[in-house]
Parts: C-alpha cells; sequence; structure tokens
C-alpha cells in the first residue's frame, strides 16, 4: 500500500490540477497576441526553433517550419519582444500591444556562430537566457544523424562538454554507461547523476529512453547549480526535453520516417600468444609426450612434455616460441568470438499543431546484435505520445507518455560479480572469462553428429567450448517501463504562474537463467540442469505545486518560483531459483528436485521537499540569484528527518557597461556560486538488521536514528567571455567538499553488532574546466566551427572515521583510506632499483636492470641476456643471504605492506569537436581523450597463467626471451595477487564521432513524392582508437565498484567496446 500521507497530498495535488483544468478565466487583465516571422538576415531563409519571448514573463514560443510564431495572453501596453537561437544574434522590438488585437513583429537574426544566447532552464527559478546565468548550465546540441545511431543518450553527452565523464563499463547491447560529472563524491554510494524526464524524476535506465525523441539535454555538473534539487542532486542533474508538436505551424501535421542501418564491428581484442611450449615430433606436426610419443587430440596440457631441452617438466628453461601446425592454426580465440554484426531500427513520428491541441506521437522498434557470435544481443520497442491542450488563453494541459520494452541477451556476463582478491581465483560473470585459457588451435565452431557445437572448443587444452554453453543456455532481462507526466498550468495575471505536475514511473525487469537438463560436462557426463527466476519492480510517484512569479520593475527583472514536491517510491525484489530438471524441456521452477532458494524484499520511501527562488537581473547585467530548500525523506534517520540546502550566486555582465574599454571583447561575465546538494542513504542503512545462521537470529547492524544524507558543499568561480563575436571562452574552478559520508563502522563487542552506518567521512575535491569555442569560418554557404574541452579534477579523502579497509568483493585491491583518491590501487611492487628495492648491504653490481623494466639477479660477470648461452635460467644464487632466481623479477622490499600502485581518476580529459556545414552538406567530428588514469588489468594478469600475448616469445630475439615461468604464479602473474605490472596507463585518442549529412528541401524532391524534406546521414561511432593500453579498450570499468565505472577502472573480462558506422535515411511529409 502506499504511504496514506503521500495519498492525502497527491489527492491535494491532482484536485489542483483538476481545478486548473476547469478554472475559469475571470481575470481583467486585458491582453493582446504577438505574431511574427523570423528570418535570416543573410540569405532571407525563414528561421525554425527560434526563440521569441517577452523578457520578464514567463511568455514565449518557438518560431514553425515557417518561421512563424505566436505569442498569447500579451499584457496591454509597451513591452519588450525578443527573439534568440544558438548561433544567431539576439534581435529585439519594442512594440506596442492593443487588448484584442494581434500586434505583428517581424526579425531578422544575424549568423553568430559563437555566443551564449539561448535559454536555459535546468536548475533556473524560470527559463534564463544564458547571458544572465549565474552559474554553469551546459546545453548539448542535438544531432539528429547521431541521435538516431545513439545507443542512450549518455553516448549524445559523451566527448560533448567539459567535466562530464561517462564509462560504457559494459557494451553489451542495451546496457547503459555509468555517467560522472566532476569526478566521484562518494565512497560508498552511486556517482550517477540524477535523471529528469519531461518533468518525471528517473530512476531507472537511461538506455530506456529513445535519444530519437530527444528535443534538448541540459546538464548540472554540481551542487553550486543542483540545489533546486536537494539530497538527491550531489552527483549533478541531467534534465532531458523530449519533442513535441508544438513546433509546427497551425493546422499542420507531419509525418516523418528514419531508417538506420550499423555495421558492428571490433577494433581491437585481447592480444593472445599465438606460439607454444610444447614438444613436437620431428616433422612439426604432432605434440609428443614425455617419452617422445604422440598425443592424441584433444588432450589435456598435462599430457605434453615442455620443450625445456630435459625431461618435458621444467617450466624455467621452457618458452612459448614454437609455431602451432599449419592443420591446427586459427589464430586469436577472441577473434573467433567476435563477429561482425548488424543493428537497425526504423522510426516514426506524427507531429500536429490544431490550434489549441498539438501532440507528437512516436514510435521505434531497435535491434542490435552486438559483436559476439551466439549472442542475441537486444530487442527494443518503444512509444511515446506527447500531447498539449490549450484550454483557454490561460490554462494550459500537458500529457507526457512513454512506454519501452527492451529484451537482452545478458548470457556473456557484465560488470557485477564477486571473488575474493587475496586469493587464486578467476573472475566470474563473464564468458570472455574462459577464453583465455584457449591457444591458437582453439575451434569454437565444430559441431557433433546431435548438431549441438563441440563441448571441446580447444583440442590443445581440452577445454570447454564457452559457445557451447552460449549456444544451448537462456539467459534473458526483460524491461518494460511506463512513464506518464501530467502538468496543468494556470496563468491568473502576466506576472503569475500556478503549475500542477503528477508524474509516474515504473520499471518491471525479469530475468531467466535456464541450464538445460542434458548439457554435457568436459567429461561428457550429462548435467540435470538449473533454473533461476528474478524479478525486480520499482515504482515512482512524483506531486508537485509550483508557484511562478516574474516582473519587471523598471530595470529590474525578476523571477521567482515556489514548489511543494510529493514522491513515493517502491521497489519489490523476488528471486527463486532451484536445479535438477525432473521433466527434460519444461523450465517450470516447481519440475526442479533440487533444494530451492526464495528470496524477496520489500522497500517503500515516502519524501517531501519545499523549496523558494528567485534570480534578479538588474539592468541585465547585475545578476543575484538566492535558493533555499527544506527536504524530509524517510531514508533520513528518525532524528534527522529534514534537512536544509541553499545556493547563493552572482554575475556581473562586465561588457556591457558604458565604461567597457575594450570592444573587441563582446561579453565579458565574471560570476560566482555557491551551493549544497545531498547523497541519500539506501533504503536499510538506518535500521538495526539482523541475519538467520544455523537457526539462531545473530545481530548484524546496528541502528542509527542520526543517520543524515551526505552533504555536498560546491563552490564554482567562472567566467563567461565571448572575443570578436568569434571566440568563446568558459572556464571554471571548483572547490567541493562531501562531508557525512555514509561509511559502515565497525562496532565494538560489547554492543552485540557487528557494525552501524554512521557519518563518517569527507571527500575533497578540485575541478579546472575549460571550453574554448572557436568560428573559423561563417559566410552564407560555409559555417566551420570548433569546441575543445578540458577538464581536470583531482579529488582525496580528508576525513575517514574507520580503519583503512579495502573492497574485498572485487577483483582489485581497492583501497579506502584517508589521504588516498577513491578509485585507488594497492598491490605490490616490482624491484627497478636496487638502492631502494632490496636489502641494505645488497652488492648491487649483481644486478641488472631488464628490457622490461624487471630488477633482477644475474651473478657476477653476467649479462640478462646470458640466461640461454650459459644455460643459466632455471638456477638459484644467494647475494646477502637472499635467495634469487635468476633472471626473473624481485619483488620490493615493501612487497608485504602494499602500496599506491595506481589511481584510476585522470589527469586529464581532452574533447576536440568541429561541425562544418557548406551548403546543405554537414560534416560532425569528435575526438575525445584521457591521459594519465590508471586501469587495474585484471583480464592481462588473470590470462598471464596460460595464453595472452605477452608470453609468446616467436618473434623476439633468442637472447631476450623469458621463459613461461617468469609469467607464472611464483613471478609476474604472482597468484593473482595484484602488482603494478599489470596496472597500467589509461592514455587514448578515439576518433568518437564521425558523420556526414546532406538535406534535401522541397523544392530539391520531386513532386510527386510529397516529402517536405529528406536528410540522408552517414554514422561513425568509437571508429579509431590510439593507445598503448595492451586490452579490448581503455575505456573500462567495473560500475559495481565506487557507484560508477568511471572509479572502478578494472578491466575484467567485459563485453568490449565496438565501432559501427552505418546509413541513416529520414523522410518528413
Amino acid at each position: 500500500m502506499m504511504h496514506p500521507l503521500f495519498v492525502r497530498k497527491s489527492f491535494f495535488v491532482l484536485g489542483v490540477l483538476t481545478a486548473l483544468v476547469s478554472a475559469h478565466d475571470a481575470s481583467a487583465q486585458q491582453t493582446g497576441t504577438v505574431t511574427g516571422t523570423v528570418v535570416d538576415s543573410g540569405n532571407g531563409q525563414v528561421i525554425a526553433g527560434a526563440q521569441v519571448y517577452v523578457p520578464g514573463l514567463q511568455l514565449g514560443a518557438l518560431s514553425n517550419a515557417q518561421g512563424r510564431f505566436l505569442i498569447v495572453n500579451v499584457p496591454a501596453g509597451r513591452r519588450e519582444i525578443r527573439a534568440e537561437l544558438i548561433g544567431r544574434q539576439t534581435a529585439s522590438q519594442t512594440v506596442e500591444i492593443q487588448a484584442g488585437q494581434a500586434t505583428q513583429v517581424n526579425f531578422l537574426l544575424e549568423s553568430r556562430a559563437i555566443s551564449l544566447e539561448g535559454m536555459v532552464v535546468t536548475g533556473v527559478a524560470a527559463a534564463t537566457p544564458r547571458t544572465q546565468l549565474a552559474f554553469t548550465v551546459d546545453q548539448v546540441k542535438i544531432n539528429q544523424g547521431l541521435a538516431a545511431s545513439s545507443p542512450n543518450f549518455g553516448s549524445m553527452i559523451q566527448g560533448r562538454m567539459a567535466g562530464a565523464k561517462i564509462i560504457q563499463s559494459s557494451a553489451q547491447p542495451g546496457d547503459a554507461p555509468s555517467i560522472q560529472l566532476r569526478g566521484p563524491k562518494s565512497i560508498t554510494g552511486s556517482q550517477e547523476p540524477l535523471v529528469i524526464v519531461d518533468g518525471v524524476i528517473s530512476r531507472g535506465s537511461i538506455s530506456d529512453i529513445d535519444p530519437n525523441d530527444i528535443e534538448s539535454i541540459e546538464v548540472v555538473k554540481g551542487a553550486a547549480a543542483a540545489s533546486l534539487y536537494g539530497s538527491r542532486a550531489q552527483a549533478g542533474v541531467i534534465e532531458i526535453t523530449t519533442k513535441r508538436g508544438t513546433s509546427l505551424s497551425q493546422g499542420r501535421t507531419e509525418f516523418s520516417l528514419r531508417n538506420t542501418w550499423q555495421r558492428n564491428t571490433i577494433e581491437h581484442v585481447i592480444p593472445m600468444a599465438l606460439s607454444h611450449e610444447y614438444r613436437m615430433s620431428a616433422d612439426g606436426t604432432q605434440f609428443v609426450d614425455k617419452n617422445g610419443k604422440p598425443v592424441a587430440l584433444p588432450s589435456q596440457r598435462s599430457a605434453y612434455a615442455l620443450d625445456d631441452g630435459g625431461n618435458g617438466t621444467n617450466q624455467n628453461t621452457t618458452f612459448k616460441d614454437n609455431p602451432y601446425p599449419a592443420a591446427l592454426f586459427t589464430g586469436n580465440p577472441y577473434r573467433q568470438l567476435m563477429q561482425p554484426n548488424d543493428a537497425y531500427s526504423t522510426f516514426f513520428s506524427v507531429s500536429s499543431n490544431q490550434g489549441p491541441t498539438q501532440y507528437r506521437v512516436s514510435g521505434r522498434y531497435q535491434r542490435d546484435k552486438g559483436v559476439v557470435a551466439f549472442h542475441d544481443g537486444a530487442k527494443q520497442v518503444n512509444f511515446r505520445a506527447n500531447v498539449d491542450q490549450q484550454l483557454s488563453e490561460k490554462l494550459t494541459f500537458s500529457l507526457s507518455s512513454y512506454l519501452t520494452n527492451l529484451k537482452q541477451d545478458v548470457s556473456v556476463g557484465t560488470s557485477g560479480g564477486t571473488t575474493d582478491i587475496s586469493g587464486d581465483n578467476p573472475p566470474a560473470g563473464s564468458v570472455f572469462s574462459d577464453i583465455d585459457e584457449f591457444s591458437a588451435a582453439t575451434t569454437f565452431f565444430k559441431r557433433e553428429e546431435n548438431g549441438h557445437l563441440s563441448i571441446y572448443g580447444d583440442p590443445v587444452s581440452n577445454g570447454t567450448n564457452p559457445l557451447y554453453g552460449l549456444e544451448l543456455d537462456t539467459d534473458e532481462r526483460e524491461t518494460q517501463r511506463i512513464m506518464v507526466a501530467m502538468d496543468g498550468s494556470y496563468k491568473p495575471t502576466s506576472w503569475l504562474t500556478l503549475d500542477g505536475n503528477f508524474s509516474f514511473d515504473r520499471s518491471d525487469v525479469s530475468e531467466t537463467h535456464i541450464s538445460p537438463a542434458g548439457k554435457l560436462r568436459i567429461n561428457n557426463t550429462p548435467t540435470l540442469g538449473s533454473m533461476r527466476l528474478d524479478q525486480n519492480l520499482r515504482r515512482d510517484l512524483n506531486a508537485s505545486v509550483t508557484a511562478s512569479l516574474a516582473h519587471n520593475f523598471g530595470d529590474l527583472t525578476t523571477r521567482t518560483r515556489f514548489r511543494m514536491l510529493e514522491e513515493n517510491q517502491l521497489n519489490k525484489i523476488h528471486r527463486a531459483s532451484n536445479s535438477n530438471f525432473a521433466v527434460s524441456g519444461v523450465p517450470r521452477l516447481a519440475l526442479l528436485t533440487g533444494t530451492a532458494s526464495i528470496d524477496s524484499r520489500e522497500e517503500k520511501t515516502v519524501s517531501e521537499g519545499f523549496f523558494a527562488v528567485t534570480a534578479l537581473t538588474y539592468k541585465e547585467r547585475y545578476v543575484l540569484d538566492l535558493l533555499g530548500r527544506r527536504d524530509g525523506s524517510s531514508l533520513f534517520g528518525a532524528d534527522e528527518r529534514w534537512q536544509n540546502y541553499y545556493r547563493m550566486s552572482a554575475a556581473w555582465r562586465m561588457a556591457a557597461e558604458s565604461w567597457w574599454p575594450f570592444d573587441a571583447i563582446n561579453e565579458f561575465k565574471p560570476r560566482y556560486s555557491v551551493g549544497t546538494a545531498g547523497g541519500r542513504p539506501n533504503f536499510n542503512y538506518q535500521y538495526q538488521t539482523y541475519a538467520v545462521t544455523s537457526g539462531r537470529i545473530v545481530p548484524k547492524i546496528l541502528g542509527n536514528s542520526k543517520l543524515k544524507p551526505e552533504l555536498s558543499t560546491e563552490k564554482e568561480y567562472g567566467l563567461d567571455a565571448v572575443v570578436v563575436d568569434r571566440f568563446r571562452i568558459q572556464a571554471n574552478y571548483v572547490k567541493s567538499r562531501v562531508d557525512d559520508q555514509l561509511l559502515q563502522v565497525p562496532n565494538s563487542a560489547s554492543l552485540g553488532f557487528e557494525s552501524q552506518w554512521q557519518n563518517a567521512g569527507t571527500v575533497d575535491a578540485t575541478t579546472w574546466e575549460g571550453v574554448f569555442e572557436v568560428s573559423f569560418v561563417e559566410r552564407s554557404d560555409l559555417l566551420w566551427t570548433g569546441r575543445l574541452n578540458v577538464d581536470r579534477t583531482t579529488q582525496k579523502i580528508t576525513k575517514l572515521g574507520v580503519p583503512p579497509y579495502e573492497l574485498v568483493n572485487e577483483r582489485a585491491r581497492i583501497i579506502i583510506k584517508e589521504g588516498e583518491s577513491l578509485g585507488t590501487f594497492y598491490g605490490f611492487n616490482w624491484a627497478r632499483a636496487c638502492a631502494r628495492d632490496l636489502p641494505k648491504g645488497t652488492d648491487c653490481s649483481l644486478f641488472q636492470l631488464t628490457d622490461d623494466n624487471f630488477l633482477v639477479y644475474v651473478g657476477k660477470g653476467n649479462d640478462y641476456r646470458d640466461g640461454q648461452t650459459k644455460k643459466l635460467w632455471g638456477t638459484v644464487a644467494t647475494a646477502n643471504g637472499t635467495a634469487y632466481s635468476w633472471g626473473m623479477p624481485i619483488r620490493s622490499i615493501f612487497e608485504n605492506g602494499f602500496t599506491n600502485i595506481g589511481t584510476a581518476q585522470p589527469d586529464l580529459n581532452v574533447s576536440f569537436a568541429q561541425d562544418i556545414t557548406y551548403k546543405k552538406l554537414g560534416v560532425n567530428l569528435l575526438f575525445d581523450a584521457e591521459f594519465g588514469g590508471a586501469i587495474m588489468n585484471q583480464s592481462r594478469q588473470w590470462g598471464s597463467r596460460t595464453s595472452v600475448a605477452s608470453i609468446d616469445q616467436r618473434n623476439k630475439p633468442e637472447e631476450l626471451k623469458k621463459p613461461v615461468a617468469y609469467y607464472g604464479p611464483n613471478f609476474l602473474y604472482a597468484g593473482n595477487i595484484r602488482n603494478d605490472f599489470f596496472v597500467e596507463r589509461s592514455d587514448f585518442i578515439k576518433l568518437r564521432e564521425l558523420s556526414f549529412h546532406y538535406g534535401l528541401t522541397e523544392q530539391d524532391l520531386p513532386t510527386f513524392l510529397q516529402l517536405t524534406r529528406a536528410t540522408i546521414n552517414l554514422t561513425g561511432r568509437n571508429l579509431h582508437t590510439f593507445t598503448s593500453y595492451v586490452g579490448a579498450d581503455p575505456e573500462v570499468g567495473k560500475s559495481t565498484f565506487g557507484g560508477s565505472a568511471a572509479v572502478g577502472r578494472i578491466d575484467e573480462y567485459f563485453y568490449p567496446n565496438y565501432r559501427s558506422f552505418g546509413l541513416d535515411v529520414e523522410l518528413v511529409f
């Protein structure tokens, strides 16, 4: 059941909506209308999408496809009317409005590729010109060709702004990326920003939102601007507005059809050894055992003799440098697994403006097969209906609705899973982790007489074919989601607007995992099968009432908003699993005879908030913004149910002063903002919890009635400038502190409980952001612009109210320690300097630094290259009382203490975009880069047991070859204990996007087609990566660590990022 308080208040909000819909326009205020056309001053063509509005009043409209606009309910009297569009010079006219009459106002807009023009609606009191903004709100330019090929809106942000980091932790079709704004904020919580879609506060996956429907994206990156959203906004806010029918001219209906096809390919795979270390027959066609007899294939590796020049068992003198017989060689097994594949979609929309009624209906079917053989990828069907109804001159009603169904094949694993980091345990949960045990003689696609794939994928290692399970098992996830928002708006006077909102967001996620009976083990014995069902219901209800006031008092423009918001959240989780099918081929849990595992959980949360915000602008150059918010939530401890947040911002448009001496600097606006926002505790943190162990109830977590949300305080110092209307500069220096970090603190034994969630830590961060835009060429037929984004964030745990600890359920040694950054890897270093890394008194002349940059023992008179010629490999000698294996890497003397061996946070993020429009042809180019971060390459370390490329010695000079043992458990692999050899720099430069689009107008198209326009797009994404990283892709991370893959930069056999290129055709009629 819903919380009764929420029900009562929801009925109140619904009552307000009903009252708005039925309200009678009783105002005596006399009004008129403003109509006209917006035209390009250079070529005389009409301009669509220009914002035409009355400053100081919440009145405005967008110009339609014919350049026309209509503004109703404009108060009689002398009024200023403005027209703005990004890339255009703002135009303004002052006219006399006559009551009951239409006033004609036409605008000529000059091209201006670089400016601060445009309106912002996120985080502000009311729609605000960017020139009057006192904090940073980034707007993403929507390229419809790229939107059609984007898997989700996260990829539309990627590389488009400073301070935003998007990491696709798993490129499995349908999976969402991790989004992080201005670095990590929480030690234990999520780093994901709050997402709002058409007023719906969303907790669902961003993959559910169709990029084709998006009209605009605005991003607020920190508490200095996000305070409006209170205790959910410390990680930032992304607000999405979808397309509606309001942009069309009255009486017009428009149909569009878009078809997209893409080809998916993999650029890089995990490098694998293409040679082996086994003894061969004299003719080089067969493997032999220790007695020299041929070994029948398939067989285990232990059956072969090592080519060690001795008894066939000594890895210290064995080199992986023998070629495979030509009849067996198949190459890198990862290349076999990765298969080029297709993605395609069909999208339609119907938009109409029938006077008081405007609507837009759209739908899309999308199919993405990914790049993995026998993996079904994802299928998604979306439907959206947006309706706007003007009931009177002062009363409007809007409906925004969205329905989606997403089906995913999740059989190759995701970025979850757990294991003990201290031992020699394999990464679990991904088919990719099996493949590094396979040799270059692998044949995954061989079938048996029964038609099934052979269970033996590799005749040399006799390993289980991972595609065997992919083909037989069922691993599916289905997401059904519905989002609905109802908005009513009543404007009794020119300066007051009353709004009511009610929104509903429900996601039903179900997973089915079936391993059928009869599936073979590697010894050819059949299994009895197993089955698991997971169901997760997430439902959000939100309601709000808002009063907005906007008025001019002479040169002072005021915008003020008051709001009350109610939230109700429900989570239901059900899980059941069992094994041993009694009946084959009937996937029902009731038919399994093993020991069942059943679990369920239900969580209900009620929250409410109140805020007041006012923005004051004097003479359009002095800006002051003040905000206060109060939040209450059942997630907070009983003694801390209510929390307060604030924002204070100011800006000065100095270039607008009469005394400004620099004519070349068109805009110069220093600004400052300080604000607070929060991060809510998880549902169970405040409660006392117990566990049942062997029939006994055992105390676990001690409750905490004083638990508060995390508190982020951010100070933003910024500058916006425009030079000669050709260059735009934005610079931000941001200091943030997140206090009251939510940490699980160990208790003393006397309390009877193991631990308690407390507010016990602080994270400090500093961010630098720079944006430099330039217009290279501005002509009537050619526009060429470029944008450079640069950002750097450094952060540190400055207070930790618990002893340092490691995240023991992750496959990297991640430390949480005062003085360290979030995302710091701990492990041991290999010796590289004798005086520093070896015991005191060691004779350093006995050691050398190798070509691999390891300090090794060589002995007196020897060189590290003498291993084979002097038969030194495998020998052991003593120096200063310590035994050393000749030529092998040596652990630093500090190995037992473990130390910082890398930090995930990069030193610098850079992106560079260019947009070129020549007549009807457009070109978009985007490069994205990262420098200075670290990745724990678990894929490479775990693979060092057998077959990764670094073990392959065939193409090395004889004196530089290293034996198999060099990479094995006693040395570099080190039993999978984390060490600095497997921490690699994340540096890369990626050609993120390249697109060509050509537009045809009605005049260019045959009349019999009855088309208004047509657009052809050629698009490519992630086309090429320049990197020295030894893995599939340096854009990798684990989303289950640190709340974001941008923090948990661990490469752990995830579904690799792939590139795509394709064709998109849109027809409008």
